[in-house]
């Protein structure tokens, strides 16, 4: 688009703007944009209520300033990316009171600037906050829990994204406990003798992808915590369960403390009963992070979407498919399967294709091989690497293993 073009539309619509985009506009002047905005008479866009900044990296800090004094009512706004946000630009939307949707993810302040951001909201504001996204900032340490210990007095968050942040088990506790504080039911030592009973009961989206510095004690404090938790992702910790990776243990102490934190992860699963999406993959170790006991207390009515590709390398066949069949709402489950051998991946095949018609979703005859040798339960993978979900295949079972990539007929005894 003519940035000329642009110009015009704005000029002649802006006092009916509610929502501007303003991704992929990565050529666009920002003088323009901002002329174009510009109210008669000075003055304001009390209109306009969401703002979407995406890739906009021709603006600098001054301009982030100036947009953001002219929309007082702005109440999402997406700064993802944008490495011009500094603490003024931050200190400037903090006076917007009424913002309730944030994405601050991979810009351009550290965790010391997101902490001055959320320490000048007031209660109010943090009531109102819905959606909080700061995945990629970087920073460590004290400005860390500071953070976790701001985002505890969020009583109504739904969504909160920390993925890729060096997010660790103190921050965990220091989260729980600021919002332990805030519900005012606190003991002498700190903690409350209910404690256990103090639920994040708003939170649906919790993502923390790539946070190396978290353990299974963090999810043993989130256990019972989070009852209506819909979608959980803990992605690329190779680490997770670091009993798996110390030698200061005998073999016995390792693979004993191993089951413990297997056992923590489990009950943290058992705990979310509302869950539908989970997302473990390239978790715990490489040879499978996986166990049987985590995958069964994913086992429920309302689980729609599993990956675990590699991670699922520790679990038995057997476990595959009791899961398959006792979860009727179940569209994806990746798991790669490249390390079976061909007589073990026909076995699980032909034991998922006794499932009866009348209880097999679409999805379960829809398998079809990734590039890399994964099966995934979500469509079948075309030339251009697209799922499509085609009815027509319905009522068969194929899968490709390094073995039998080449053979495209189906195994013998398929429905």
């Amino acid at each position: 688009m003519h940035p000329n073009t642009l110009e015009a539309i704005l000029s002649n619509t802006r006092r009916c703007i509610r929502t501007l985009s303003l991704r992929g506009l990565d050529a666009a002047p920002p003088w323009s944009i901002l002329h174009s905005l510009r109210p008669t008479h000075g003055g304001q866009l009390p209109g306009l209520t969401s703002l979407d900044l995406r890739g906009c990296r021709s603006f600098t800090d001054s301009d982030l300033l100036h947009l953001l004094r002219i929309v007082p009512n702005l109440r999402c706004v997406n700064m993802k990316g944008l490495q011009r946000v500094n603490r003024a630009v931050l200190k400037q939307l903090a006076t917007a009171r009424v913002v309730e949707r944030v994405d601050l993810s991979r810009c351009g302040v550290d965790m010391d600037g997101l902490g001055k951001y959320l320490s000048r909201l007031d209660t109010e504001q943090m009531a109102r906050m819905k959606v909080f996204r700061c995945a990629g900032v970087k920073g460590r340490g004290r400005a860390v829990r500071d953070v976790a210990a701001s985002l505890g007095q969020m009583r109504n968050l739904e969504v909160l994204d920390l993925g890729g942040t060096s997010l660790d088990d103190e921050s965990v506790h220091a989260w729980i406990d600021s919002y332990t504080a805030g519900r005012s039911i606190q003991g002498a030592s700190g903690r409350s003798a209910d404690d256990d009973l103090v639920t994040l009961d708003r939170l649906r989206h919790l993502r923390l992808t790539g946070c190396d510095h978290l353990s299974p004690a963090a999810l043993k404090a989130l256990t019972g915590r989070l009852p209506c938790l819909e979608s959980f992702e803990l992605a690329a910790v190779p680490k997770f369960l670091r009993s798996a990776h110390t030698h200061d243990h005998t073999a016995s102490q390792t693979r004993h403390q191993l089951a413990r934190d297997r056992q923590a992860v489990a009950s943290f699963f058992a705990s979310c009963e509302g869950l539908r999406r989970v997302d473990l993959d390239d978790f715990g170790t490489r040879d499978g992070g996986v166990s049987n006991e985590m995958l069964e207390a994913l086992e429920g009515e309302v689980i729609e979407e599993v990956h675990i590709a590699e991670s699922g390398a520790g679990v038995d066949v057997e476990c595959m498919v009791r899961f398959v069949r006792r979860c009727k709402h179940l569209r994806v489950f990746n798991v790669d399967v490249s390390w079976l051998a061909p007589g073990g991946s026909c076995l699980f095949l032909l034991r998922h294709s006794s499932i009866p018609p009348t209880r097999r979703p679409l999805w379960h005859s829809l398998w079809r091989p990734l590039s890399n040798g994964c099966a995934s339960a979500g469509g079948h993978v075309g030339r251009s690497g697209t799922r499509s979900h085609d009815p027509s295949r319905r009522g068969r079972v194929h899968l490709l293993t390094p073995v039998n990539r080449r053979r495209r007929s189906r195994p013998h005894g398929m429905a």
